[in-house]
């Protein structure tokens, strides 16, 4: 049996972030400097009364009203965020009952960050390769920008918040899902971490979001072209074949270096990062919303993702 991603759907808050207002607040602040190495602009922002949940709502609602797909068709929910509500219980539990979804409905959260949807592209599959699921609803969301100190321009510069909802079922509709592969190098958990978020005690550090950016970049642009490569190679594939090169859209200075040294075509390299920011595992399915009215049955595209953890995924999809 072969799953497929059915339907994407994204959602932004309405309260936006932009250079200029950060400039505002930081009138010595180089500017310039920073947005021509990120390529964002603009950021979506989730207000003090929004969590992590109303944003998954948000998305699940806007996919199941687009695409006419009822709560109780959905048997399995799950929710990728590392933001949630609370620690305890998951985050999918609240976003459950919100949507309405019949008690038979399995939900569960996966904590993972940039490379979260190829992670939970390989669960939900999983599911309904093994007939074990139906229909599965995938929610991306966060809100990191609650994690954000104020004087970190480094980071709230990047990061904006958001969510994306995608319906995998074996369906053959949209995108065939085929070969993923995933991996973990905790010997770098340090490089991206959110002190005093929950049970360790970090002493006297504010709650807040700390990355150590040149250790991400060094990780990504060793790890992700060789896995690329060795990806391509074992599903016997070229560079030629493949319709659109999805990344996380972490920041257009790395992306731009790695496409160039993994040697890929800017036309089949899409970035949309600039209004909205990096958008954490929702990054990549917001790409992939956004192509939709492109592709053309038997379009391949490679998503990409990697970051936290630290922590990467690819996949192939076809669409159909």
């Amino acid at each position: 049996m072969t799953a497929y991603i059915n339907a994407v759907a994204a959602w932004l808050p309405e309260k936006i972030e932009t250079t200029e207002d950060l400039i505002r607040e930081n009138p010595d602040w180089n500017a310039a400097r920073i947005v021509s190495k990120t390529g964002i602009h603009s950021r979506h922002l989730a207000s003090s009364g929004e969590l992590t949940s109303n944003l998954a709502v948000a998305a699940a609602r806007a996919l199941m009203e687009n695409h006419h797909i009822a709560a109780d068709s959905i048997d399995h929910l799950i929710v990728c965020t590392q933001t949630p509500d609370h620690l305890i219980p998951s985050c999918a539990c609240r976003v459950q009952h919100a949507l309405g979804m019949p008690t038979r409905t399995a939900a569960f959260d996966i904590n993972m960050g940039c490379s979260g949807y190829i992670y939970g592209l390989q669960v939900a599959a999983a599911l309904v390769n093994a007939g074990a699921a139906r229909r599965v609803l995938l929610i991306n969301a966060d809100t990191y920008s609650k994690l954000l100190a104020a004087d970190d321009l480094a980071t709230r510069t990047l990061f904006g918040d958001g969510a994306t909802a995608s319906l995998i079922s074996a369906d053959p509709t949209g995108a065939a899902i085929g070969a993923i592969v995933l991996g973990t190098d905790g010997a770098g958990y340090d490089g991206f971490v959110a002190r005093n978020s929950a049970l360790a005690d970090d002493g006297d550090q504010s709650r807040r979001i700390r990355m150590d950016g040149p250790a991400i970049f060094n990780f990504t642009l060793e790890r992700v072209p060789a896995l690329v490569k060795e990806f391509l190679a074992n599903n016997q594939l070229e560079q030629a074949d493949i319709a659109q090169f999805v990344f996380h859209q972490a920041n257009a200075w790395m992306l731009d270096h790695l496409r160039k040294k993994i040697g890929i075509d800017a036309s089949r390299f899409p970035l949309i990062m600039g209004d909205i920011g990096n958008t954490v595992s929702a990054s990549i399915p917001m790409v992939l919303a956004s192509l939709k009215d492109r592709l053309k049955p038997g379009d391949k595209l490679v998503l990409v993702g990697f970051g936290v953890g630290l922590s990467w995924g690819i996949s192939l999809l076809t669409w159909q």
